[in-house]
């Protein structure tokens, strides 16, 4: 497993010490989970979620995925000519096991189109529950439409959004301009709005119920009358009106004129509720010019979504120090976005873009690069992520030996070797300096496959150990198998014979 991360003027990439070395350095950490903003795993996404779950379950707050749409497009970078069924069988699978990971106050986003929306509805509806459906929401990728459409001119895609349990939307605030209260009104600082409305639907035959007398300064009956002298009316009905909301002052023509006062201490800020249709959260112009300008104009990831989107999802479903997955990574936006807004997120992808756009893209985000959502967030760089692959089934078949022998008969027939050293009266351990696992992250699979955090790296007496979140210790130059059966089941032993 490695490490990026970055200070004010030297990126690392541990991936480029000495085991020694690395090791030297993650020592010096306390807690290695308040320095990581995330997790980059380069594996077969069922292979993952079936072995992060542990870990994660029930800790995640947002999972958004753009997984393949099945169009049979050749710009898309996955395989994406399933039948319906295989689609849906493919889905299937990964939903059900991503569930798992959402909090109960957490919610899922996944981009699709027409090809397949009605369908992988009702496939989320028997996942997550009909009641559990919040929206269909509609994203415009494209203004003016795919002019290469058979009929209708295509701008939009659907994004489905369903939470566990009980989520709570964060809509939009929208904060007040301070510069607006430029008036000191019994001692208070305010901005005043005339009370006459005028314009259209501004007569009394209009409203008839907000034309009413008001008290002038000397006291007489005030009457809203328009310049051409017909009968108005005011902006608000009597009974949310008083004496001391009420300013007068006169006009360039001399003519006292009444204004309502607003003042600063009372004037809340106003919720907005965030509509279904996403017209301003970027374009897949946006995300293209985004990756060009990241990748010097190389085209290096042909269907990414644009920042604006992932941080819009991500403002209306997380705080800051939140968890955000995305087990169809891509060229990396949701966990790029997540790094500079501040959320910690987990992030899983297969193509080998995984090392030629995804982990480039990262490294550039915590040394500060200034495209996409950056200069809004004034975001300054900084930070740490830890990356690795996760063998696949096709990979460990590769390095099985099956023997025919009566040995094979035991337990642990995979390996002569371990069968000929076995001693029932002694403990099972690996020998982790072994050539053989000098690119095995042992630790991290432990941590994995029992749900466990490691917390930190110590060096004692020349010996590397681990603390993990049960703050239990453990020796890298051994490891209990006998204690520890379940690593049985994901270790395989080559034969030196």
């Amino acid at each position: 497993m490695n490490y990026e991360s970055f200070d004010s003027t030297l990126p690392l990439d541990t991936k480029h010490f000495s085991p020694r070395l690395r090791e030297k350095i993650l020592s010096h950490f306390d807690n290695l989970n308040e320095i990581l903003n995330g997790e980059l795993i380069k594996s077969d996404n069922f292979n993952a979620l079936n072995t992060l779950k542990n870990k994660y379950r029930g800790k995640v707050k947002c999972i958004y995925i753009d997984p393949p749409y099945n169009t049979t497009n050749d710009d898309f970078v996955y395989f994406d000519k399933f039948n319906h069924a295989t689609w849906l069988s493919f889905m299937r699978d990964r939903l059900a096991l991503a569930r798992e990971f959402l909090s109960d106050d957490g919610a899922i986003f996944v981009s699709i189109d027409d090809n397949e929306q009605a369908r992988l509805k009702l496939l989320m509806d028997e996942i997550f529950g009909e009641e559990n459906f919040v929206a269909n929401l509609i994203w415009q990728k494209k203004k003016g439409g795919s002019q290469d459409s058979k009929n209708f001119a295509k701008e939009h895609e659907f994004i489905l959004c369903y939470q566990k349990n009980e989520w709570q939307i964060y809509d939009e605030i929208q904060k007040r301009d301070e510069s607006e209260f430029n008036k000191i009104i019994n001692g208070k600082k305010a901005k005043l709005i005339k009370l006459e409305k005028w314009g259209n639907h501004s007569l009394r035959e209009d409203r008839p119920t907000l034309y009413y007398s008001i008290k002038d300064p000397s006291g007489n009956d005030f009457y809203p009358i328009a310049p051409n002298g017909k009968e108005g009316c005011w902006r608000k009905k009597p009974e949310n009106l008083d004496k001391e909301h009420i300013y007068w002052q006169k006009n360039s023509k001399g003519r006292l004129i009444p204004y309502e006062v607003i003042y600063i201490d009372e004037l809340l800020e106003k919720t907005i509720k965030t509509r279904t249709i996403f017209t301003e959260f970027g374009s897949s112009t946006d995300s293209a010019k985004e990756i060009l300008s990241l990748f010097n104009g190389n085209k290096a990831f042909s269907t990414p979504k644009p920042e604006k989107l992932l941080q819009r999802i991500l403002e209306m479903t997380t705080d800051e120090n939140d968890l955000v997955m995305d087990f169809h990574l891509g060229s990396g936006t949701t966990a790029a976005v997540a790094h500079k807004m501040n959320r910690r997120y987990i992030g899983v992808e297969l193509g080998e873009y995984f090392y030629t756009t995804t982990m480039p893209r990262l490294k550039k985000v915590i040394n500060a690069e200034q495209g996409g959502i950056s200069k809004a967030l004034d975001f300054k760089g900084g930070g740490a992520f830890v990356y690795y692959e996760l063998e696949s089934y096709e990979e460990a078949l590769r390095e099985c030996e099956y023997v025919s022998d009566d040995l094979s008969l035991i337990d642990y027939k995979k390996s002569r070797k371990l069968i000929k050293s076995l001693d029932k009266k002694e403990k099972l351990y690996i020998d982790l300096k072994h050539e053989y696992f000098k690119d095995l992250d042992i630790f991290v699979s432990f941590a994995n496959i029992y749900g466990l955090s490691i917390i930190s790296y110590k060096i004692k007496n020349d010996e590397l150990y681990i603390n993990i979140s049960d703050k239990e210790s453990y020796c890298m130059k051994d490891l209990d198998l006998g204690t520890y059966t379940k690593l049985r089941d994901y270790l395989w032993w080559k034969s030196d014979e």
